[in-house]
């Protein structure tokens, strides 16, 4: 019984090695190409959100094109027509385009006029002193940028909320000059707008100030990592917030070039899940077949064991058997009354009982392997 429980440990060590190693190798294997997938489809979600709000800059700044290069609006500069505002500047003006903000700046930098809405109140709210400061010196769109393939962000970080901005200068319907200022159209990207481009992509979006000095860790973390990448290297990072989800950041910079926003787009671990589940499948798989050929070459082994066992039973009991012949014979052999010498097939003695040793005066040990006609010869 103990024999065979050691064989039975021999097979299930030697069968768990290479399950054990065959599954180490697929799990290396398989997690780190579906990681690298991970990444891949996260990267790809990331500059999707991107791409959506360049879209929004894209829709915002063909408005406020629209807008600038306008004979009403290059002659309402000069002449100051509240028929102008009166029949432009209303409600349905901001909620169609969904603008917090609209400014005319005259070339000297003064204030002409401007008015903010509250899109979720649907009210007038003035506009923020910070917005005002900064309006005359905020970089005028030329025209050659229009046609780039590549346009960087416009935001404006506010204490209130960043702010989408774009600006434009002054000029009649036929976009001739001289300009007689700047036009600004300016959108909150607050918690609704992050909602929307949320429900625009389908994910689950999160935007921080760069600057908050009350980072979630995994932001505070995200922000030294990107404050560090080098040129060529991608503005993407990527990180796992758990078993269950994964999160892709990026820096959205400022209208001046420095980082403005952080923006974070989290989604479920489907592949990682994924993957998870194909390595119980294979696990389970080899488990069915280690324990299947276990079970074969356990029978097949313990089989031949035990033939070799019944056969080594057998031939103890045959040597017991001849042991005892020949014990028998050797007391049969002393215990006949007349002289016996047994010899083998070359005539050699085998064998003197002690009668045949007092006839022939040799002893058995002297007489064993000599030919019989010497022992009857005379000594």
């Amino acid at each position: 019984m103990i024999f065979r429980k050691q064989i039975l440990l021999i097979i299930f060590v030697t069968l768990i090695c290479p399950i054990s190693l065959l599954y180490g190798i697929a799990s290396h294997i398989t997690l780190g190409s579906f990681g690298q997938l991970e990444q891949r489809d996260m990267r790809k979600s990331v500059e999707r959100v991107r791409d959506t709000l360049t879209a929004e800059f894209d829709n915002l700044e063909g408005t406020v094109t629209d807008w600038s290069n306008w004979d009403d609006a290059y002659a309402f500069i000069e002449n100051r027509n509240p028929g102008f505002i009166k029949s432009n500047i209303v409600e349905q003006t901001f909620t169609g385009i969904r603008l917090n903000f609209i400014i005319f700046v005259n070339p000297s930098g003064e204030l002409v006029y401007g008015k903010g809405f509250d899109l979720r109140k649907n009210k007038e709210i003035p506009i923020p002193q910070s917005l005002l400061k900064q309006a005359p010196s905020i970089p005028v769109i030329q025209s050659t940028d229009l046609g780039k393939q590549a346009k960087p962000l416009r935001i404006l970080t506010l204490p209130e909320n960043p702010l989408v901005i774009v600006s434009r200068q002054i000029l009649t319907s036929e976009a001739k000059g001289p300009s007689r200022g700047t036009l600004i159209f300016a959108r909150y990207l607050d918690e609704d707008a992050v909602k929307r481009l949320g429900e625009i992509t389908h994910l689950s979006l999160t935007i921080k100030r760069f600057d908050d000095p009350q980072l979630p860790a995994d932001f505070g973390a995200i922000r030294s990592n990107l404050i560090d990448l080098q040129p060529n290297q991608s503005s993407i990072a990527i990180q796992p917030l758990s078993e269950d989800a994964i999160a892709g950041y990026t820096v959205i910079k400022d209208i001046y070039g420095k980082p403005a926003l952080i923006l974070r787009v989290d989604t479920p671990r489907e592949i990682y899940k994924q993957a998870q589940v194909n390595l119980s499948y294979l696990l389970i798989s080899l488990l069915v077949v280690g324990l299947f050929f276990g079970a074969v070459f356990g029978s097949v082994t313990l089989s031949l064991i035990q033939k070799l066992q019944h056969y080594l039973d057998e031939l103890k009991h045959s040597q017991q058997d001849l042991f005892q012949a020949k014990e028998l014979a050797e007391i049969t052999l002393h215990s006949i009354g007349d002289a016996v010498i047994t010899t083998n097939a070359k005539g050699e003695v085998e064998k003197l009982n002690p009668i045949a040793e007092q006839l022939t005066g040799w002893h058995i040990d002297e007489a064993r392997g000599r030919p019989t006609i010497e022992i009857f010869s005379d000594r």
